[in-house]
């Protein structure tokens, strides 16, 4: 079991280096600092101008290869204030690029003031996940579920070759997003290449090995 959890860290290391865009990254993290604006009502707005298609004051999405289209966001907010989330539908910006349509969430949080774990994540036994987290990822991944229906119905579980999901977030909502994403995938949902900044430890090691098994693949 020792063997298998290093190789997977492994794998995950390799797999980072091969994959990070600078790009990419730069684009995520302007759509991760508009999360905590999420319940705000400039948020389509504010989405718009940071990833339009128009290139009028370089938003930094079109390096990236994405946009998003102009009123293709929804907002949710959940657990009694804990968090809160925008989804955005995601289209490619280039032909032939590897960026694939979808829909992105970012995820804000409030840190978690009960650190201790607990086990309750789909198809992850004998991972522990902060007991907070695990209750607020239970509810996104309901309000998750609703905004797909309404942004996209080619994106229901399994359709992956219409529909990719990308998720982000900064600090605790990096944390919350890891595991919204370990629940979409579980769910059928493919999930793209993403990038979480800042994130708290969120789970023990069990949790991450399964992560690293999960989405560290070629």
């Amino acid at each position: 079991a020792a063997a298998r959890a290093e190789a997977a860290k492994k794998r995950a290391a390799m797999f980072i280096r091969a994959r990070y865009s600078e790009p990419m990254a730069r684009a995520f993290a302007a759509l991760a600092r508009l999360g905590a604006c999420a319940s705000k009502p400039g948020i389509y707005g504010a989405v718009g101008s940071t990833c339009n298609y128009y290139d009028f004051q370089s938003p930094p999405c079109l390096p990236a290869g994405f946009y998003v289209p102009l009123g293709a966001v929804v907002v949710d907010q959940v657990s009694g204030g804990a968090a809160s989330m925008y989804a955005a539908t995601v289209k490619p910006s280039v032909e032939g690029g590897r960026f694939a349509p979808g829909i992105l969430f970012s995820v804000h949080a409030m840190s978690a003031a009960d650190t201790r774990l607990q086990e309750g994540l789909t198809a992850c036994s004998g991972c522990g996940v902060q007991g907070p987290h695990l209750t607020t990822v239970k509810a996104l991944m309901e309000e998750a579920t609703e905004a797909i229906g309404r942004l996209d119905r080619d994106c229901s579980p399994g359709a992956e070759a219409a529909c990719t999901l990308y998720v982000t977030g900064q600090g605790p909502g990096a944390a919350v997003a890891q595991l919204l994403a370990w629940e979409l995938a579980q769910a059928g949902h493919k999930v793209g290449e993403s990038y979480l900044f800042n994130a708290p430890v969120v789970g023990d090691e069990t949790f991450a090995n399964k992560m690293a098994e999960q989405f560290a693949k070629p």
